[in-house]
């Protein structure tokens, strides 16, 4: 979706229980796409505590095949106020590896 010439994706996720599986590997698989095809990305939530940073380790950890633990490391090194809630935590350390069933290519926004 554009508006206002910015392209826009919405995945809904909670802080908290009730989140399905599909809905944070639509939104790495969403924000890889978009990553491939654009050279500056937003990734945000509310208040940019807890679901955009567990989005974004979760791609990192998908991407560079690394334990979602490190990836959140890292992107708490980088945004000090991350503090993701502990079943979003559980949610992105059990999924698994989003990029070995869908290629970037076959979810284009």
């Amino acid at each position: 979706r554009t508006r206002f010439n910015v392209e826009y994706q919405k995945v809904g996720l909670w802080d908290g229980p009730g989140n399905p599986p599909g809905a944070l590997a639509a939104a790495v698989l969403m924000l890889d796409a978009m990553l491939q095809r654009h050279r500056r990305v937003l990734v945000h939530c509310h208040a940019g505590i807890s679901r955009s940073p567990v989005v974004v380790a979760t791609y990192l950890a998908h991407r560079r095949r690394i334990p979602f633990s490190l990836a959140l490391e890292e992107v708490q090194r980088c945004h000090s106020l991350a503090s993701p809630h502990p079943l979003l935590c559980s949610l992105a350390g059990s999924l698994p590896n989003v990029f070995d069933a869908f290629p970037a290519e076959a979810v284009r926004p």
